[in-house]
């Protein structure tokens, strides 16, 4: 629906005997006063979520540990682990495919995950259009977001739920080593701030959502 709507106003513009006249109309349809302020905020937002979504998904900073006969601490996230926190030449990428990570329930989480942040995104990217044009495209976004929001909480409880798995618990050089782990148990690790950022980006997208309700086309522009 994105698409096609923006798809639209391209074919519209690029066809129109007076592409002129038409930014004029497309200028005169921006949102005014209290709905323009209130779509830049519901803009603004989206980018700080999504920012805030990649940052967390991209960092190792999910759950640390001491590991025995190592120097460093381990950190370790849905897509990548480094074997010393201090050290970023020690930090690398699970792997090439879903597959290379060693939790299954994890690779689950790291989907949902980067599924949240495309649609958070594409979101974003659409928001700064609708507000002075497609402006019907901001009706579907109410409920690609709380899809967003779904996938974030599921993300968090398959990662919750895969500390069950022996390789979470398992200590070695490319492991978490979260001695002691179980389901929902982080056992001997800890939480770092990437975990954090998670949940701070799941209350945002929820906040996104619910403003994304108030942020409705002007019929009046429409018209």
């Amino acid at each position: 629906l994105f698409f096609i709507n923006v798809g639209l106003e391209i074919l519209l513009y690029c066809s129109s005997s007076s592409p002129h006249r038409y930014l004029q109309t497309i200028i005169m349809q921006t949102k005014q006063g209290g709905a323009l302020v209130l779509h830049i905020f519901y803009t603004l937002l989206l980018f700080v979520t999504a920012c805030v979504i990649t940052i967390s998904i991209g960092t190792p900073l999910w759950v640390e540990s001491q590991v025995a006969n190592s120097t460093g601490v381990h950190v370790c996230g849905p897509f990548t682990y480094c074997t010393d926190r201090n050290d970023l030449h020690s930090c690398d990428l699970w792997g090439t495919s879903p597959s290379d990570i060693p939790v299954r329930a994890w690779a689950g989480a790291a989907g949902l995950f980067a599924f949240a942040a495309i649609i958070v995104w594409l979101s974003f990217v659409f928001a700064c259009f609708t507000c002075c044009c497609c402006q019907k495209a901001t009706r579907p976004q109410i409920f690609f977001l709380l899809v967003a929001a779904i996938s974030l909480v599921g993300g968090c409880i398959a990662y919750g739920y895969g500390f069950k798995s022996p390789a979470a618990s398992f200590v070695g050089n490319r492991t978490c080593g979260c001695v002691g782990a179980s389901k929902f148990d982080k056992g001997d690790c800890t939480f770092g701030y990437s975990s954090y950022a998670i949940i701070a980006a799941t209350v945002l997208v929820v906040v996104s959502n619910i403003v994304s309700c108030t942020v409705k086309p002007d019929e009046s522009l429409e018209a």
